[in-house]
């Protein structure tokens, strides 16, 4: 029979994911949009078998812990007195996830990312220089040894803390997070007024790449990537112009993001949303935009069509779709989530004017004075607790 106690609330880790079960807000949807965020495929080339270099949750978990130690001041390690007279240290879930943290290889991180730059929270924990060793959690002492090492342990989550509380972290920190967080609550609002006009929207998807390689970049190559980049984005312009034509007033609105990944180098991941009288095949409509790409980047450029697998994903929101649908509306939000939120935690670190981010063509949102008209249309700006989880789907 097993007999080992179950874990409560209060033991949990809570850097171990789904481990406490907070209410679903941008952070959440920023972690489950992290995790399609930095992937690449196996020997490069293979789309299917998605590999992470690195666990991708830890930089968002990282950040939950953070609000976790702002808001418990409670000392997270305890001593307990045994019958026989020593005694052993009992962390509760913030002292759990403190151990756990501190055997992060940040510099592994650092290497998945080399073009960004991270939160100053992510900093701060980075550049802890401490450790927690595990095993003080599992062994017992003597009473007065025990009270020591304990006293030891909450002095460095003391200090942590108010690291991470400081003003200028804090400053630094939101100002961080102003632009994704526009960008999205842009992008819903903009999908929204695109519902309230129409009924059924064509969602096309497509992921435009430019070069593909199995090595790791060296200081050298990193650089030329940099260097490499306004050929990349005079590459998406002139696709972009391309397909502006074609469509001409069926494009509704589009949205784009760009991302650099060690092994896929630059692409940029794409969204359009079409008149569904235009064509009632999504499908070919992106592999027609496919051709486009190979066109713009003189046949070098590769290109995913998501429309071609909308049926793996349990919220659909690509291909034609009904904007007022609740599984639409939530599939959409994770769209939004994707194409933005990542931001929240790890940026491209270009030049201030470099648009990692963009999106237009959709309808004017009509502001009025007074008091707003109450809407006949469902909101896509659903309640934070059903887009729990949202994004994995997507």
């Amino acid at each position: 029979m097993n007999t080992r106690p179950k874990r409560t609330i209060a033991n949990k880790n809570p850097f171990e994911i789904d481990a406490i079960n907070d209410d679903v807000d941008l952070d959440s949807l920023a972690s489950a949009a992290l995790e399609k965020y930095q992937f690449f495929f196996r020997e490069g080339k293979s789309w299917p078998g998605l590999i992470y270099p690195t666990e991708p949750r830890i930089i968002s978990l990282l950040h939950k812990l953070a609000k976790h130690l702002q808001a418990n001041r409670a000392d997270p390690y305890q001593v307990t007195y045994l019958k026989n007279g020593s005694a052993t240290i009992v962390p509760d879930g913030i002292g759990l996830a403190l151990v756990d943290v501190f055997k992060v290889d940040f510099e592994a991180i650092r290497r998945e990312y080399p073009m960004h730059r991270f939160s100053p929270i992510f900093e701060v924990f980075e550049n802890t220089k401490f450790t927690i060793d595990g095993s003080p959690l599992h062994r017992t002492y003597e009473p007065s040894v025990a009270k020591r090492m304990a006293r030891s342990l909450n002095k460095r989550a003391t200090s942590l803390r108010s690291r991470l509380g400081r003003a200028d972290v804090v400053e630094a920190y939101s100002n961080f997070r102003r632009s994704p967080s526009e960008n999205f609550n842009g992008l819903m609002a903009d999908m929204e007024s695109l519902a309230a006009e129409h009924t059924n929207v064509l969602v096309a998807r497509g992921d435009l790449y430019v070069q593909v390689t199995d090595q790791d970049p060296s200081k050298e190559e990193i650089a030329a990537d940099w260097d490499a980049l306004p050929k990349v984005q005079a590459c998406r312009e002139k696709f972009h112009r391309s397909i502006d034509r074609k469509l001409g007033d069926a494009l509704w609105g589009f949205a784009f993001c760009l991302e650099y990944g060690r092994h896929r180098k630059w692409h940029y991941h794409y969204a359009w949303f079409v008149d569904p009288a235009y064509t009632p095949d999504d499908v070919a409509l992106v592999e027609s935009f496919a051709a486009t790409w190979k066109l713009a980047t003189d046949g070098k450029g590769e290109f995913y069509n998501v429309n071609a697998r909308k049926n793996n994903y349990r919220f659909r929101a690509i291909g034609i779709v009904d904007m007022r649908n609740e599984s639409v509306r939530v599939g959409l939000r994770a769209i939004a989530s994707y194409l933005t939120l990542p931001g929240l935690f790890v940026q491209l670190k270009g030049a201030k004017r470099m648009k990692t981010v963009g999106r237009g063509r959709f309808p004017k949102r009509v502001r009025t004075g007074g008091r707003p008209a109450k809407r006949h249309v469902a909101r896509l700006s659903i309640p934070l607790a059903q887009a729990r989880d949202l994004i994995r789907f997507i």
